[in-house]
C-alpha cells in the first residue's frame, strides 16, 4: 500500500474528476482531448485508489486531511455507491441524482480548501 499522504493525493485527484462536470462533458461525450467514461471515473476512485479502504483506515491523521474532510468523503461514498447509472453518458450528466454526487464531490474539495467556515468547524469538533 502506498504512503498515506500520497494515497490521499491520488484519492483527491480522483474525486476532482467526479466533481468536474466540464471534464465529464469533454471526456465522456468525446467533446475534448480527454477520453474517459463513467465506469472509468468510478474505477479510478474505487478500484485504482481503494476509496473504501482509504475511508476505513485507522490512522486517518496520517493522510494529512482533517476529520471534516473524512465526513464529507463518507457522504460522497454513500451517494456514489447508491447511484444507479442510467444507460448513457448524456443521461448521467443530465441526471439530478448524479448532480448530487457531483455537488458532494465539490463539497469535499471545498472542505479540503480550508475556507473560513471549515476552520470554525475544526475548532468546534
Amino acid at each position: 500500500m502506498m504512503e498515506n499522504a500520497s494515497w490521499a493525493k491520488q484519492v483527491v485527484r480522483a474525486i476532482s474528476d467526479v466533481a468536474d462536470t466540464a471534464f465529464q462533458q469533454r471526456a465522456w461525450m468525446g467533446a475534448g482531448p480527454e477520453m474517459s467514461s463513467f465506469v472509468e471515473t468510478y474505477s479510478t476512485l474505487y478500484d485504482d485508489n481503494a476509496f473504501d479502504d482509504f475511508l476505513a483506515q485507522p490512522e486517518w491523521k496520517l493522510t494529512g486531511l482533517n476529520h471534516a474532510v473524512r465526513q464529507e468523503m463518507v457522504l460522497l461514498d454513500q451517494l456514489f455507491q447508491a447511484y444507479q447509472e442510467p444507460e448513457s453518458h448524456a443521461e448521467i450528466l443530465a441526471d439530478p441524482k448524479w448532480q448530487e454526487v457531483v455537488q458532494q464531490a465539490q463539497q469535499v474539495l471545498r472542505t479540503i480548501g480550508e475556507g473560513p467556515a471549515n476552520a470554525e468547524q475544526e475548532e468546534n469538533s
